[in-house]
């Protein structure tokens, strides 16, 4: 098994889904031990786990051609986000906005963020927010885009915390 660096923080795409897979997974990757890694999941992804079809999207197999790891992640990432495990939906549709192993889709990006951020998953909300506040891929509603954003920081995720304060609006119509 070979590690593939990846642009996306796992941490912060499953946070407040942070189970105890999630994190030996995590710490046998910063271990170095890939097979570990492997070995611990490999007996949830018969189970119909999401969270362990997600975490499996990010580990190549040696050998694996940068095409094949793409083209299985993309397979994964599908079948975990088709389980509606929520870390997954926002992952594909981040691929979607910026053309991550498959073409732009900035609708189908606003889509997954809004179906994640709808199951009450922070990090979407916070990217569903931006979707409305830019009208990227949604009808621009900036009053909607705020109030799920607030949602996104007072649910814990500290990129909308830090955008809250930069910008200013916790509160209804600021």
């Amino acid at each position: 098994m070979g590690n593939r660096p990846f642009a996306y923080d796992i941490r912060r795409l499953a946070m407040n889904l942070l189970t105890q897979m999630t994190t030996v997974f995590e710490r046998l990757l910063n271990d170095g031990q890939i097979t570990a890694a492997l070995e611990h999941i490999r007996a949830h992804l018969d189970s119909d786990s999401g969270e362990a079809v997600f975490l499996a999207a990010h580990l190549s197999i040696s050998g694996e051609t940068s095409e094949v790891f793409e083209e299985r992640s993309i397979r994964q990432l599908r079948a975990a986000a088709a389980k509606s495990y929520a870390p997954a939906i926002l992952q594909l549709g981040m691929r979607y906005l910026f053309g991550d192993s498959v073409e732009i889709d900035v609708a189908r990006a606003a889509t997954r963020f809004k179906s994640a951020a709808e199951a009450g998953y922070p990090p979407a909300m916070y990217e569903y927010g931006l979707a409305l506040l830019h009208g990227k891929g949604v009808k621009q509603a900036r009053t909607e885009a705020r109030a799920w954003i607030r949602r996104a920081a007072e649910g814990g995720d500290e990129t909308a915390q830090e955008f809250v304060l930069t910008y200013g609006f916790m509160h209804a119509g600021d």
